[in-house]
């Protein structure tokens, strides 16, 4: 990973309950920086991650955390994964009808979210063929 972005993503100096920033590529090689920390009370406990090249549906990042107090002792490694879910999909039914001039047209869409739930529809008319 290459991190790039407004700070590191631990031992960053913020008021309370500040988030940092941070933006990294993939590579599968390299860690989050780490760094020596300032104060306790100023630093980011939280850290909001943006990948720059987004991984495929269905890969697991593991992200990990230590603490070093003032007296220099470490905490255990503590972890959390996350699962890339895949986009949403969406079918129109019927996909073709002919109907008279004048009549409505009735059009459903049947909507999935791996991982989640749809939040919105936004209907487009596509393209319009003239008769001849």
């Amino acid at each position: 990973m290459t991190t790039t972005g407004t700070a590191p993503a631990t031992g960053t100096p913020a008021a309370a309950g500040a988030t940092a920033a941070t933006t990294i590529d993939i590579d599968n090689t390299q860690k989050l920086p780490v760094g020596p920390s300032p104060a306790p009370a100023a630093l980011t406990p939280t850290v909001d991650v943006t990948l720059k090249s987004p991984p495929a549906a269905g890969t697991v990042l593991t992200f990990g955390c230590t603490v070093t107090d003032n007296l220099g002792q470490t905490s255990a490694l503590a972890t959390a994964t996350v699962t890339i879910q895949g986009k949403p999909s969406v079918q129109i039914a019927p996909p073709a009808q002919n109907v008279a001039p004048g009549a409505p047209i009735g059009l459903t869409a049947n909507a999935t979210s791996p991982g989640g739930t749809i939040a919105s529809y936004s209907w487009t008319l596509q393209s319009v063929k003239a008769a001849g």
